[in-house]
C-alpha cells in the first residue's frame, strides 16, 4: 500500500511505504517540487523562494545546452556595452528574512532583455530571471573595451613619436 498523499513522491523504505512530504509531483505538468506544493511546482524542478539552503542548488557544475546543433539564426551581440549600461545592479534586503544580497530588478531588466525574464501570463510582477544569460554580454563588452584600449594605445604611441 503506497504512503503519503496523491501529490507526494512515494517511496519504499525496506518493508514499509512512505510519502515524502517535501517532494511533490504535479501530475498535470509533470513538474517536481521540493519544499513547495504540487500546485506551485511551476518549472520542471521548483524550489521554494527562500534565501536559505532550502531555495538553493549546489553542485560542482551546471551544464547548459549550447551546441550549434540546437541553434539557428546565430548572430553576434551588437552594442553589448550600450545594452549593459542600461542594466542597474543593486544591493537589497530580501523581505522574507532581511538578508542582504546583490542582483537586478527583473522588471527593469525585462525592459531591455525580455528574453531572460520569466513573467507569468497576466502577472503584475516578474517571477525570476536567468542571470547566466548576462555572461555573454559581459564577455562581448570586455572584448569591445579591449579593442578601444588597443586603439588608444596605438594612438598614444603615435603621439609620443611626434
Amino acid at each position: 500500500v503506497p504512503g503519503g498523499s496523491d501529490t507526494q513522491i512515494q517511496y519504499n523504505n525496506g518493508s514499509s511505504f512512505g510519502g515524502a512530504s517535501s517532494l511533490v509531483y504535479n501530475d498535470s505538468t509533470g513538474y517536481i517540487g521540493i519544499g513547495v506544493t504540487a500546485a506551485n511546482a511551476s518549472h520542471a524542478l521548483t524550489l521554494p523562494n527562500e534565501n536559505s539552503n532550502a531555495g538553493k542548488i549546489q553542485a560542482t557544475a551546471y551544464d547548459t545546452y549550447s551546441s550549434i546543433q540546437y541553434k539557428e539564426n546565430v548572430k553576434p551581440i551588437h552594442s553589448p556595452l550600450k545594452l549593459l549600461s542600461k542594466l542597474d545592479g543593486v544591493t537589497f534586503r530580501w523581505k522574507r528574512d532581511q538578508t542582504v544580497d546583490f542582483g537586478f530588478i527583473a522588471e527593469e531588466v525585462a525592459k531591455h532583455l525580455p528574453e531572460i525574464v520569466n513573467w507569468p501570463a497576466g502577472a503584475p510582477y516578474a517571477q525570476s530571471m536567468d542571470y547566466s544569460k548576462i555572461v555573454p554580454l559581459l564577455v562581448e563588452s570586455i572584448k569591445s573595451q579591449q579593442k578601444q584600449i588597443d586603439n588608444l594605445e596605438v594612438q598614444l604611441r603615435a603621439l609620443k613619436k611626434i
